[in-house]
């Protein structure tokens, strides 16, 4: 089904996730988002999933890097067919 659908897998050790570069780095980039838009608005930490939430959206709408397409666009592009 990965290959199918054009997903590389790839295994790591269980409970450590610091081998897992990307995953890490999209954790990273979005703690880093969330509290940019948390400092900036002047909102507590109430707020911090609201915030983590609003990231997501705001990277999932932004075209990666290398391709012309958003992740979102390419996410639904292949759901549809």
């Amino acid at each position: 089904m990965c290959e199918k659908e054009g997903i590389i897998h790839e295994t790591s050790a269980r409970y450590a996730p610091q081998q897992n570069d990307i995953a890490e780095r999209k954790n990273w980039n979005l703690k880093e988002m969330m509290n940019a838009i948390l400092i900036s608005s002047g909102l507590f930490d109430q707020t911090c999933g609201e915030a983590i939430l609003s990231a997501c959206h705001i990277l999932n709408r932004v075209p990666h890097k290398g391709l012309d397409k958003t992740p979102y666009e390419l996410w639904t592009v292949t759901h549809l067919t």
